[in-house]
């Protein structure tokens, strides 16, 4: 089972692909998705790109694949 947790949290999103080899962050995601049993992405409220970015990846066939469950974390503290 893969699962993809999307939470609410101050993420640096450069820090991904600086960190990964891949020079695509969607595909070093992917890639995590594939590799991993749970896979955490942070998002910063109203970034535009990071939306677009998972919207993407959400949308491709491999994340189809490789997905069972996506659990979004939100709510007011």
């Amino acid at each position: 089972m893969r699962l993809l947790i999307l939470y609410l949290l101050i993420f640096n999103f450069g820090q991904l692909s600086s960190n990964s080899s891949h020079s695509d962050p969607g595909d070093a995601i992917l890639t995590a998705i594939e590799e991993n049993r749970i896979v955490a992405i942070g998002e910063n409220h109203g970034h535009v790109e990071l939306h677009k970015l998972i919207l993407n990846i959400l949308s491709t066939k491999r994340a189809s694949e490789a997905l069972d469950d996506i659990v979004v974390e939100w709510g007011n503290s």
